[in-house]
């Protein structure tokens, strides 16, 4: 049986890559940092190493040197995923002997190309089209999903949402299941059923706990072949939160009455949306980034100043801004990775600004903050692809929480 040893920080892609090794009948052996590594090279001799550029403990380049002094080890092919792309840094990896580089968020279906023709084997990796996207907004999961049932994305789905349980510390007991653009195949019915089952492994739902928000028609036909064809399916936004009892984030203003199904979330826009799960495919275009920034814009000078201090404390780079203007003076020497927003501003609120950013094609992440007053806001602000939100008067940990959950992924 042949060997692989992963050299991974990040739970969700090491669990993920270990898994499918395990199901090709691999014997994986996993490693969180270098110095582990190292260890693991001499002493296990693995047929392929997997590892990360940055790695705790041991530097990648001492780890790499390390492995090539030794005459049992320096001819064991080696993978690297790298933070981006850099001339220099790939030059060195060169001379390291590193066999392939690839670059987060990784393109899975080269990954498993080089295994492939590294070994000698047949894989069968599903590139269906497809976007998902997972976050926790109030005590409510939301998992979005459009264009496609992708199998090798719904299976990461599950250490994404053990992600979440691990940042929160919280049981999550409510999901809703957003479809869009789901077009009805026979082998749909056996994806939707791998992915709530695994929204219920991961999560504390039980079937009353989960909903399923979608225009489509084929989604109930292909439901009603699974295992779990008695979960509520809707195709109102409204009525699917109100199903799942009293959720604090939403209000219910008179605006309702005209949102339907067109609130369901635009994560179809590929473009305009960032991949939440931390893998891609080689035809998907991404933007990697390579620095972490934090921009706050309020008026309300108070909680700027908390929001500031509670999110330094964490090592982000933060910007602070008393209005939308100042901010877009400085969006494109300075674009952020993650936008802090009030709606509620003078001259220009969170709304106007949001839109102006779209219309100039700058897309950053979005959380918006909002009063209790003015949470019916919240189903506005959805149009513009925005599905994480923040209400007044904020917390520290919840703060810090949401930052980590949306910046997890590059990070």
């Amino acid at each position: 049986m042949s060997k692989v040893l992963i050299i991974e920080s990040d739970d969700a892609l090491r669990k993920y890559i270990s898994e499918k090794l395990k199901q090709l009948k691999f014997d994986v052996i996993l490693c969180r940092d270098g110095f582990e590594g190292i260890i693991k090279i001499k002493n296990e001799l693995p047929d392929l190493i997997i590892m990360d550029l940055i790695l705790e403990r041991m530097d990648a380049f001492k780890l790499l040197k390390e492995k090539l002094d030794y005459k049992t080890t320096n001819n064991i092919p080696v993978i690297v995923i790298a933070q981006n792309n850099d001339a220099e840094v790939n030059q060195k990896l060169n001379k390291l002997k590193v066999n392939k580089v690839l670059f987060k968020p990784l393109k899975i279906d080269l990954l498993w190309q080089y295994v492939s023709e590294l070994f000698k084997i047949k894989l069968t990796i599903d590139q269906t089209p497809s976007l998902i996207d997972v976050h926790l907004n109030d005590d409510v999961l939301f998992i979005e999903i459009a264009n496609g049932l992708n199998i090798e994305k719904i299976e990461i789905l599950r250490y994404r949402i053990s992600q979440i349980n691990k940042i929160y510390n919280r049981s999550i007991t409510k999901v809703l299941v957003i479809l869009t653009h789901i077009d009805y195949y026979e082998e749909y019915s056996l994806k939707l059923n791998l992915l709530f089952d695994i929204v219920t492994e991961e999560t504390s739902s039980v079937n009353r706990g989960i909903k399923i928000l979608s225009s489509s028609d084929s989604i109930q036909a292909l439901m009603s072949k699974t295992n779990y064809s008695d979960i509520e399916i809707f195709n109102d936004f409204a009525k699917a939160i109100d199903s799942l009892g009293k959720v604090d984030i939403f209000a219910y203003g008179n605006e309702l009455d005209e949102i339907k199904a067109q609130l369901l979330s635009t994560i179809e826009d590929s473009n305009n949306h960032e991949h939440s799960i931390e893998f891609a495919f080689s035809s998907e275009k991404i933007q990697v980034k390579d620095s972490y920034k934090i921009a706050i814009v309020d008026d309300d000078l108070y909680i700027l100043e908390f929001m500031a201090t509670v999110l330094d404390r964490e090592n982000w780079i933060i910007s602070t801004y008393e209005n939308a203007h100042a901010f877009l003076r400085d969006v494109t020497d300075n674009k952020p990775d993650l936008l802090f927003l009030d709606l509620m501003m003078p001259q220009m609120n969170g709304f106007q600004l949001t839109k102006y950013l779209i219309e100039k094609n700058i897309y950053i992440p979005i959380v918006i903050v909002t009063a209790l007053s003015q949470k019916e806001m919240v189903f506005k602000a959805r149009e513009f692809g925005i599905t994480n939100f923040m209400t007044k008067p904020i917390k520290a940990e919840a703060l810090i929480n949401k930052a980590e959950e949306l910046l997890k992924m590059t990070m």
